[in-house]
């Protein structure tokens, strides 16, 4: 078997579970699910995660801003508490996390990725790369703002402060290949964003076509 009927067949599998969702509800979403948890939990850089191209796909495709925001959330959630049961474990209760100025920051990009997708889909119609970096701005932004809020941050509430907590946010810069913001979080969102609009537009708008 060549990998071009690798790739068709596995397209058409696709196909009917998106068939299979019209008619079931939950078959998709739950797919979804559970590939955000397998990325996460699965060795990966760090940042290199399908979140944010789930989270702007929901809300530019649900329909729904409210669905779209309880899809996501919802997701991020599961995820979650799989990698603190995994990958984490005995980095202390997820309700640490839950509840600090990390996670709130991290939770309203999301919140606010998903909005994005559906201010996009009812009037900007941006293409896919542009959404994705836009997505990786927003979520760097945000979340390196609350950490600047946070007040064990230990940086002083001023401009230079939020400055100095933005240039420290870099994740994990190193000089390395994937030790900066552009490899992580930037390639992560445009490789997952690829994905996840690029399958919809095989296996809806050129299926419903032929």
């Amino acid at each position: 078997m060549n990998i071009k009927s690798i790739l068709f067949n596995f397209a058409r599998v696709l196909s009917k579970i998106l068939m299979a969702s019209n008619r079931y509800g939950l078959a998709l979403p739950l797919l979804v699910v559970a590939a955000v948890i397998i990325t996460r939990v699965a060795p990966h850089p760090y940042n290199f995660t399908p979140l944010g191209a789930v989270a702007v796909f929901s809300g530019s495709r649900m329909g729904s801003l409210l669905k779209a925001l309880a899809f996501t959330l919802f997701t991020l959630l599961v995820s979650d508490v799989a990698v603190m049961a995994t990958v984490q474990r005995g980095f202390g209760p997820l309700s640490d996390y839950l509840f600090s100025f990390t996670a709130a920051g991290v939770y309203l990009s999301f919140a606010l990725l998903v909005a994005l997708g559906y201010l996009n889909s009812l009037r900007f119609k941006l293409p896919f790369v542009a959404l994705a970096l836009l997505s990786s701005l927003l979520f760097y932004c945000v979340t390196n703002f609350f950490v600047w809020l946070s007040p064990t941050s230990g940086y002083p509430p001023t401009l230079t402060g939020l400055a100095s907590a933005l240039y420290a946010g870099i994740p994990f810069y190193r000089g390395e290949f994937w030790g900066s913001f552009f490899f992580n979080q930037i390639f992560g969102d445009l490789f997952y964003f690829s994905i996840v609009f690029g399958l919809e537009y095989i296996l809806v708008r050129r299926w419903q076509m032929a």
